[in-house]
């Protein structure tokens, strides 16, 4: 064990030390000469303790860099992060509506694009000296809307690494930039501050916001631009075979890039679960071959470096990023800690560029907004998306079909046999679907398998199958979850995509109060399986999902006699 080794080096070397200073003859002439012979029998321990200062630095960074640095120019597979309550910094982003903007955040530090023996690297970069008086560096593609401000506050730590959203396009900090050179300027693997920033400083962010939606993402084809292509589908030698196998097992319905990352980050996040810490794999064992088909348990290291190098072996540009995680919001005002530490995986998209995907099944959900409707498709929808019939019209095609000699009461008959003839055969069917999935597990596959059935026709999947298919990748606890934003649309609430699980239960709770304590037992269950390596009880979450939905339709039942919610 390296940590064992450090520590006798050290312990031995000090014993040796002691022993020198003991031993330095006392009847020397002068004070002088004694200096003289402590500095020349003690430099080999000054040489030595400076070296393991800079060895506890690196064992510190999970990725080898310098002191004080929490990312390096090397990110391990078997070195975790040294989580803590600790502020790394704090964020504020005053120019943007508390109700809009992405999924969520993510803080990136650096990129890594060369995985070998266990390890990421970064490779071929360019360095060049940055002054806040330079607009854009990079060169980085702004929309019609301008980038967003973002102010970050140091906490206690001293780093040089900044942190920003993924495409800043200006930093008021002076320092140095490393990048991949581009067809269009280049591609931003790290930014540095120097001197570094010291706690309590602080620096500001324009970073431009990319949120783009399914069908911008499903587009985009796979017209990669060389540099991509040389640089991202790299894959280390003797890369095994089972791997890729798996890859394309798991894409084998999926047709773009888009839904083959999509089923890639679906079957980590299902079949992998998060442990904050993984032994050693056994002796000769590809670490990640182990850790999908064996040990299935890994925190995002894994998880990321298991679906780059998947996507990459079907032909996919994929790169590592780290950085933090979103961290705890309150409006616009983000606290980021050491245990937000994080690795995800970013993924290039034609016209697009890079996009974050999330396979740690320990974070929440990524779900990128869906396309726009088209407008011929919702001209007879109304605001709430049912369909809206014009005053008269049942009226006006009762007259047609006496007029035609039809009888409207046979018709009845017929509509009535027809429904319950399709009643019978919908519930043999979900008969035969409970008794089937739960005898082969077909309960996650069966959806993806009728969404590529229904798309291959040509024709767009229903609303209710994209659910189904997304509910099917849901563990027990997030289904449970499931209550408290079934409560909110149930009670005509507003549910804004970014807000988080914490947001949307404080707001259950304000208005069914009298459920405050199952809601937050539903919570913290949720945070022990999201957040913690603590297993979540699963029968205290359904129970009080249950207690909730069935508030949730009194309260519901209530409003619709008495005309307003009433409060026990």
């Amino acid at each position: 064990d390296n940590n064992i080794e450090l520590t006798s080096s050290m312990a031995v070397a000090a014993a040796l030390v002691i022993l020198v200073s003991w031993t330095v003859p006392a009847t020397l002439s002068s004070w002088k000469s004694a200096v003289k012979t402590w500095d020349k029998l003690t430099q080999p321990w000054q040489n030595f303790t400076d070296k393991m200062e800079n060895a506890v630095s690196a064992l510190e960074s999970p990725s080898g860099g310098k002191r004080g640095e929490f990312f390096g120019s090397e990110l391990a597979l078997g070195r975790g992060f040294p989580l803590s309550n600790v502020v790394m910094f704090e964020v504020e982003a005053p120019d943007l509506p508390v109700t809009e903007g992405p999924p969520r955040y993510y803080w990136r530090g650096r990129t890594y694009d060369y995985f070998s023996k266990g390890e990421w690297f970064t490779t071929g970069t360019e360095r060049e000296e940055y002054s806040p008086s330079t607009l854009n560096p990079f060169k980085v593609a702004i929309q019609e809307t301008a980038p967003a401000r973002f102010i970050f506050n140091t906490g206690d730590s001293t780093f040089s690494l900044l942190y920003s959203p993924s495409q800043p396009v200006w930093i008021s900090r002076a320092g140095i930039t490393f990048s991949l050179p581009t067809d269009t300027g280049g591609d931003m693997i790290a930014w540095h501050a120097y001197p570094s920033l010291k706690s309590g400083e602080t620096y500001q962010v324009e970073a431009v916001l990319v949120n783009p939606n399914t069908g911008q993402l499903r587009e985009a084809g796979s017209e990669y631009p060389d540099w991509v292509k040389n640089k991202y589908l790299q894959l280390p030698d003797n890369f095994s075979p089972r791997i890729e196998q798996l890859a394309e097992e798991i894409t084998a319905d999926a047709e773009t890039p888009y839904d083959k990352t999509v089923a890639i980050t679906q079957y980590l996040r299902t079949n992998i679960d998060y442990a904050a810490t993984v032994p050693n794999p056994p002796r000769n064992r590809d670490t990640l071959e182990w850790i999908l088909f064996e040990h299935k348990q890994g925190y995002c290291v894994y998880y990321a470096s298991a679906e780059i190098l998947m996507l990459r072996s079907l032909g996919i540009p994929a790169r590592m990023a780290v950085g933090f995680a979103q961290g705890e919001r309150e409006g616009n005002n983000y606290t980021v800690r050491r245990l937000h530490a994080h690795a995800w995986p970013e993924v290039y998209f034609p016209g697009i560029g890079w996009v974050e995907f999330e396979p740690t099944g320990s974070q929440p959900l990524l779900n990128r907004p869906l396309p726009p409707r088209d407008p011929s498709e919702t001209d007879q929808l109304g605001p709430q998306g049912a369909l809206q019939i014009e005053d008269g019209a049942l009226f006006a095609s009762r007259e047609q079909e006496l007029e035609e000699g039809l009888d409207p009461t046979l018709q009845v008959e017929e509509t009535n046999s027809l429904y319950l003839y399709l009643g019978l055969v919908l519930v043999a069917l979900s008969g035969a679907a409970i008794y089937f999935g739960r005898k082969y597990s077909i309960e996650r596959k069966f959806p993806r398998i009728l969404r590529s059935t229904i798309e291959r026709t040509g024709f767009k999947a229903p609303k209710w199958v994209l659910h189904w298919e997304s509910w099917g990748g849901l563990s027990q606890v997030e289904r449970a979850f499931e209550s408290i934003n079934f409560g909110l649309r149930t009670l005509d609430q507003v549910i804004p995509a970014h807000n988080t699980p914490q947001e949307r239960a404080r707001k259950l709770t304000s208005l069914l109060p009298q459920m405050s304590d199952q809601i937050k037992v539903l919570l913290d269950e949720h945070q022990t399986y999201l957040y913690t390596s603590r297993v979540a009880d699963v029968v205290q979450a359904r129970n009080a999902a249950f207690n909730i939905r069935r508030q949730v339709i009194i309260e519901r039942f209530r409003y619709l006699f008495y005309g307003k919610p009433m409060r026990d």
